[in-house]
């Protein structure tokens, strides 16, 4: 009889590590854009092509300050033909996480065409100095090599349903379509 308890918690303990892998495998499934660790003061790039309208589930971390209202470590998605933001991680929008992290989890409806997703973590080197809402100036903060606090968590991610994986494709493109200055 005591053999059989002590195999029952193996079981269940074994089948929800199944079951957790078998969760994760599934939401990276249809995974066709990750962009991670991106150097400070950088800025990493992924396009795509969108046969038709899809759903798309982003994942965005980064970081700012909610005084202020500004991100400095962010992701965004750039429509090539019309140059117009389509996507971006916003305070408003996102769930606060740790330190002064930022996260968007969710689906965007993107129409069919081509785009760049981008992240960039931009750290400060200055500091606002305000007075009733008025900006007086800036302070120069010499920044440390060192990478700030929770940085790790950083990235942006882009996925579809199973089912529509061929509705998808990446591609290099053109200089003129991928560079966001021209």
């Amino acid at each position: 009889m005591r053999a059989h308890a002590d195999r029952g918690p193996r079981h269940v303990t074994a089948f929800l590590l199944l079951a957790a892998a078998l969760v994760t495998t599934a939401a990276r499934a249809g995974e066709f854009v990750r962009i991670e660790n991106v150097d400070l003061d950088d800025l990493a790039a992924e396009s795509f092509r969108l046969r038709r309208p899809l759903t798309v589930r982003v994942r965005c971390e980064g970081a700012g300050d909610r005084r202020e209202g500004t991100l400095n470590a962010y992701g965004w998605i750039l429509d090539l033909q019309s140059r117009q933001v389509v996507w971006k991680l916003q305070i408003d929008d996102a769930r606060r996480g740790p330190g002064d992290n930022f996260a968007f989890e969710g689906d965007v409806e993107i129409p069919a065409g081509e785009y760049t997703a981008y992240f960039s973590p931009f750290i400060q080197h200055y500091k606002s100095i305000s007075f009733l809402g008025k900006e007086l100036g800036r302070v120069y903060i010499k920044r440390s090599d060192r990478q700030p606090r929770h940085s790790n968590r950083w990235g942006l991610r882009l996925s579809v349903a199973d089912a529509e994986e061929d509705q998808v494709s990446r591609f290099e493109p053109t200089s003129r379509r991928a560079d966001p200055l021209r």
